[in-house]
């Protein structure tokens, strides 16, 4: 497992993960995670990390940037998008996200793991006409222990203007709607 961490860190953030001397001091510098399960020391292998506790820091880590390119349907009177596109332009983030991860949104729910939205926000920070070319960088990470929160940033391609930002959180349930952690096998979407 501390081969995988490893491999992890170095591909995401491009250097060495020897620089960094404790796990802990990776979450205050990168990922500003606050779960205190985790004591895993680098220099230090005997010491356990739990798979909840790699989940969490790989989920921390996903990152995703899809292009799109505003409708005309999208567009409002006033010439500029639609408020509830936002949210549209979320779930085009979050699905290329978990399929840029190695898994569609369709084969996870025939794994049996639905992922309900239980919250949305968004702050709506500029225009986007018909035709503009924007880029949504999504990224997720573990919100509780049977939760995924998605954030989005929206930003016009060629001059990195934002559009909107925001969040949505997903319940991680069964597919009779009761709440579970997060499957070992979501471990799996990460390892590449």
């Amino acid at each position: 497992m501390q081969d995988l961490l490893y491999k992890v860190i170095s591909k995401l953030y491009h250097f060495p993960a020897c620089q960094f001397n404790t796990l802990s001091k990776f979450r205050r510098e990168k990922t500003a995670m606050t779960d205190k399960s985790i004591n895993f020391y680098f220099s230090q292998p005997e010491k356990n990390l739990t798979a909840a506790g790699l989940l969490h820091i790989l989920f921390c880590m996903s990152e995703s940037t899809t292009s799109i390119r505003v409708r005309y349907c999208e567009t409002d009177q006033m010439g500029t998008f639609y408020n509830a596109r936002a949210l549209d332009w979320f779930e085009v983030g979050r699905t290329e996200l978990l399929r840029n991860s190695g898994i569609s949104y369709a084969e996870i729910e025939k794994q049996g793991i639905m992922l309900p939205l239980v919250q949305a926000h968004v702050n709506f920070m500029g225009r986007a006409r018909y035709d503009d070319k924007l880029l949504i960088v999504t990224t997720v990470k573990p919100d509780g222990k049977a939760s995924l929160r998605f954030d989005c940033h929206i930003r016009h391609e060629d001059t990195g203007k934002a559009v909107a930002d925001g969040y949505t959180v997903h319940a991680v349930t069964d597919t009779v709607g009761k709440p579970t952690r997060p499957p070992k096998w979501m471990l799996e979407l990460f390892n590449n």
